[in-house]
C-alpha cells in the first residue's frame, strides 16, 4: 500500500521544530565540555563549533536532496530503504529505535531536570534535597532521576495524545528561548568588545583546563550532541501518521522503557562520577563500578557512519539530479561522516571498544528479531 501523509504542520511549524531540536541544551551542556577539551583555548574552541555545524550542514542538505526525490516516503529509515536496501532501512530503525532516540530523550529529560533543580535551589537555596545541592544533588541526587522519568513521561504524553498541541508547544519554546539567547549574544558581545573581555578571551587561553590528546578532534566529537537532532525532523509526519517501518516492535511503550534505561545507564555514570565530578559511591560496595563510555556522544558518531553507504549509493541511483545534488553535497556530507568517526576514535579512546560492544550485541539482537519477523 502506498504511504501517504497527512499535513499537519506548517512551514513555521516546521521551521521551529528543526529549529528547536539542534538549539537546545546542548549549547549549554557541551560548551563547557568543548572548553576542557581545548584547555580553554577559545579560539580553537569556536572552530569545533564551526566545523561541527559545517557537517551537520552538509549531511541536511544531503537528506534534503533525498527528502525532494522521495516525496511519499518518511524519515531516514524510508531513505535507506529506497537506496540501499530494505534490510539495511530494518537495522537503521532498529539502531534508532533501541539506541539513538532513547539516549537522546534520556541526556534530554536528565539535563531539563538538573536546570530544573539548579533553578529552584538557586531561587530558594534552603529547598531540601536528599543530596545537598553543594554536594552535586541537583545532577546525582534521586530527585533528579525521579523528574528525569516524569520529564520523559510528559514528553511522551503530549506527543500521543496531541501532535497538534506538542507542535505548538515546541513553536512557543523556540521562540521563547532565542530570546534570551539573542539577548545574550548581543549585549555580551557589545559589553565584552567595550571592557575588553570578550578580546582577552580570544587571546588569552582560559586556566585550569588540562589538555590530553587531540583537543580539536575531542572537541568536534562533543559539539555532535549540541547539534543532534536535526535527522528526526525528517520522521515528524511519519511518527504522526504511523507509517511504515521496518521495526520487529514500534511499540511507544516499548520506545519509553529504552528511554528509561539509557537515562538510567547515564544516571548512574554521573553517580558514580564518570562524567562529573561528583562521587556519590565512594564508600559503597559500588565504588567500584565502571561506566565505560559517553551514551551523550558515540551513538551519535554511529549514526554518521551509518550515513556513509546512503550518500554513497545515492550518488550510483541519482541519475537525474544536477552534480552538485549527485556528487558535490554527498562527497562533502561522507567526508563530513568520516571526519565525525575519526575525531570520535581520536577523542574516546577505548570507549569507543566498550560502546562497540555494546553496539554489537544490540544489533546482534535485531539480527534475531528480523529473522523471526522475516
Amino acid at each position: 500500500m502506498e504511504n501517504k501523509l497527512e499535513k499537519k504542520y506548517g512551514l513555521f511549524t516546521a521551521i521551529c521544530m528543526v529549529v528547536g531540536i539542534v538549539v537546545g541544551s546542548g549549547v549549554f551542556f557541551k560548551a563547557q565540555v568543548i572548553l576542557q577539551k581545548t584547555g580553554g583555548d577559545m579560539p580553537l574552541g569556536v572552530l569545533a563549533w564551526l566545523i561541527g555545524g559545517a557537517i551537520m550542514i552538509v549531511c541536511i542538505l544531503a537528506f534534503s536532496a533525498m527528502a525532494q526525490k522521495y516525496e511519499k516516503v518518511n524519515g531516514i529509515v524510508d531513505y535507506a530503504e529506497a537506496i540501499v536496501g530494505k534490510r539495511y532501512g530494518y537495522y537503521i530503525g532498529w539502531f534508532l529505535s533501541t539506541t539513538y532516540y532513547p539516549t537522546l530523550t534520556s541526556a534530554l529529560a536528565w539535563l531539563s531536570a538538573r536546570y530544573t533543580l539548579v533553578f529552584v535551589t538557586s531561587v530558594d537555596p534552603d529547598f531540601p534535597l536528599i543530596v545537598p545541592a553543594e554536594a552535586g544533588g541537583c545532577i546525582i541526587g534521586p530527585e533528579c532521576l525521579a523528574l528525569m522519568l516524569f520529564y520523559m513521561v510528559c514528553a511522551y504524553a503530549v506527543n500521543a495524545l496531541s501532535p497538534k498541541l506538542a507542535g505548538k508547544f515546541q513553536v512557543a519554546t523556540t521562540v521563547i528561548k532565542f530570546i534570551p539567547l539573542a539577548l545574550m549574544a548581543v549585549v555580551g558581545i557589545i559589553f565584552g568588545l567595550a571592557n575588553g573581555v570578550l578580546t582577552n578571551n580570544f587571546t588569552t587561553p582560559a586556566v585550569g583546563y588540562e589538555v590530553t590528546g587531540s583537543p580539536l578532534f575531542a572537541a568536534v566529537c562533543a559539539t555532535a550532541f549540541a547539534y543532534e537532532g536535526w535527522i528526526i525532523a525528517t520522521s515528524i509526519n511519519a511518527e504522526l501518521k504511523d507509517s511504515k517501518r521496518n521495526l520487529p516492535n514500534n511499540s511507544a511503550i516499548l520506545g519509553l522503557f529504552y528511554c528509561a534505561a539509557w537515562g538510567l545507564y547515564f544516571y548512574l555514570s554521573n553517580l558514580a562520577g564518570t562524567w562529573s565530578h561528583a562521587v556519590a559511591f565512594v564508600g559503597t560496595p559500588f565504588e567500584s563500578v565502571i561506566f565505560f563510555f559517553d551514551p551523550t556522544e558515540l551513538p551519535i558518531i554511529t549514526i554518521y557512519a551509518l550515513y556513509i553507504p546512503i550518500f554513497i549509493n545515492w550518488m550510483k541511483k541519482a541519475t537525474d539530479e544536477s552534480a552538485l545534488r549527485r556528487y558535490v553535497i554527498p562527497t562533502l556530507a561522507i567526508c563530513g561522516s568520516i571526519f565525525m568517526v575519526i575525531a570520535c576514535l581520536i577523542g574516546h579512546k577505548m570507549g569507543n571498544f566498550w560502546y562497540l560492544l555494546t553496539f554489537a550485541v544490540i544489533m546482534l539482537i535485531g539480527k534475531r528479531f528480523a529473522k523471526n519477523n522475516a
